[in-house]
């Protein structure tokens, strides 16, 4: 692992990336599930990627319901903002994580940078977790959405400045 001019850790031409939407956008929750790789890159995810970030996953292990993304159609789309962030042999942690999701790719002209950090001109992919189909319901009673699970997303989106916090709150059904 290589530093940087701020004396800090990235990885050399990294292969995989994972686009964070929700509690994965704050540092801490990021890095609690993998070592801190130094760098994440704000993004914006295009409308036409066909998804919306939407509160439908009913956790499987606990009893709240936890940000996903959902199909669209050409009625409903939404930008989705958030991060990538380099993970390369880390990658089966965030598998882990988020075992309610599956991994899928998102194509790389779907993805808008939002900062000064360009996106890697190397060959790469960025991956992003859908919510498996037995997990997907809307929240209710037994399983609401936890005010301290919007705090940790919100606290990340702030790290990125007001701006992306309130896109996030308004892209986010």
């Amino acid at each position: 692992m290589k530093t940087d001019y701020w004396n800090i850790k990235y990885l050399e031409n990294p292969t995989d990336f994972i686009f964070g939407f929700g509690t994965t956008i704050n540092n801490y929750s990021r890095n609690s599930t993998s070592i801190d790789i130094g760098y994440t890159i704000p993004v914006r995810i295009s409308k036409y990627y066909g998804y919306r970030r939407y509160w439908n996953l009913h956790c499987p292990t606990s009893k709240f319901t936890a940000l996903g993304l959902e199909k669209t159609t050409k009625n409903n789309r939404s930008t989705i903002n958030g991060i990538i962030y380099p993970v390369n042999s880390n990658i089966t942690n965030f598998d882990n994580r988020e075992d309610g999701y599956i991994r899928k790719n998102i194509p790389i002209h779907m993805i808008e940078t939002l900062g000064w950090i360009n996106l890697p001109k190397h060959n790469y992919q960025v991956w992003t977790y859908i919510p498996k189909e037995e997990n997907l319901h809307y929240p209710n009673k037994y399983n609401p959405v936890l005010q301290s699970y919007i705090d940790v997303c919100l606290e990340g989106c702030l790290q990125f400045g007001e701006k992306f916090a309130i896109e996030f709150l308004q892209t986010t059904f």
